[in-house]
């Protein structure tokens, strides 16, 4: 990539080097790509990064269907350097995703290694042995400074993606934006500054919000006072058809990426939500309740 008076060289090892009025990166996190960026706009500061993991475990339907059912599993165990685990059945495969802070071999192990995900599989199945699939990809964290400048954008995961969640939605979000910005308006930085950067500036703001949830997603993992309140909350929504499902629709949200995390810390505040968790955190914790809870759950498994 090379700035001229009015375009930008973009060439490669097998082709002559050929001029365009406008670049977009579209490089995800490839960091000898975002160097080239930089070259053509100092301005620009790459987003910061962390490792996450993702994994197959290959399983006959089945096993699948008897072992997982039709439900994505999370878990908020509390280990070290991981936010949350996933696992997500699908066809023929059982897909692992972990996300937390710089996800390595033994922090995999560890988290494979428990009680709460190895009883969700068959009790003779080789965990450690059946992952034809695995990588540790990096993911954005924290937003780029300045991903634009004359006649150059970025856009996605090179700019401003979503937390954890939802990178092509993202890229769609920012692709859109800096496509309507050069169609409409102009493809100079001022344009960028006007009109792209604000879209950028909102999800991460959305992102900082996003934080703060998994934040307490954190505190909860430490604790089994509230993780015991959580489950007996999402267990009597469950439970009830005529629930709101205020607490399982939330949860469902903040894991997958369906919403804005500013929409889900507003669900998260609702009074009914705050107050049912205060119920369920009282209702867990009390020896004589959870004794009743148990002989009851025995006389429907004898009825």
């Amino acid at each position: 990539l090379q700035r001229t008076a009015d375009g930008i060289l973009v060439g490669y090892s097998k082709s002559p080097a050929q001029q365009y009025d406008l670049v977009v990166g579209a490089a995800g996190l490839a960091d000898k790509t975002l160097e080239l960026f930089k070259g053509i706009c100092p301005s620009y500061f790459p987003p910061e990064t962390t490792r996450t993991y993702i994994s197959e475990f290959l399983m006959k339907p089945a096993d699948i269907q008897t072992s997982f059912g039709d439900s994505m599993h999370v878990f908020l165990l509390d280990l070290p350097q991981i936010t949350f685990g996933a696992l997500i059945p699908k066809e023929n495969y059982v897909t692992l995703v972990l996300l937390g802070k710089d996800i390595n071999q033994d922090v995999v192990q560890s988290f494979l290694g428990s009680e709460e995900v190895k009883s969700c599989f068959p009790a003779d199945f080789p965990i450690e042995r059946t992952m034809p699939c695995k990588c540790y990809p990096f993911i954005n964290v924290r937003q780029a400074d300045h991903a634009y400048g004359d006649r150059v954008v970025l856009i996605g995961d090179s700019a401003s993606s979503k937390l954890y969640k939802n990178g092509i939605g993202a890229a769609f979000t920012t692709g859109k934006a800096a496509a309507s910005t050069a169609i409409f308006e102009g493809i100079g930085e001022a344009h960028f500054e006007k009109y792209y950067a604000p879209i950028c500036r909102d999800l991460d703001r959305d992102n900082t919000v996003g934080k703060f949830i998994f934040w307490v997603t954190r505190v909860i993992q430490r604790s089994p006072i509230l993780k015991r309140g959580v489950l007996d909350l999402v267990g009597k929504e469950q439970a009830n058809q005529n629930s709101a499902f205020r607490m399982s629709s939330a949860l469902w949200d903040t894991f997958t990426g369906s919403a804005g995390y500013r929409n889900i810390l507003r669900r998260f505040l609702h009074p009914g939500l705050l107050t049912g968790l205060t119920t369920s955190i009282l209702r867990s914790n009390t020896p004589s309740i959870n004794r009743l809870n148990h002989e009851e759950q025995k006389t429907r498994q004898t009825l």
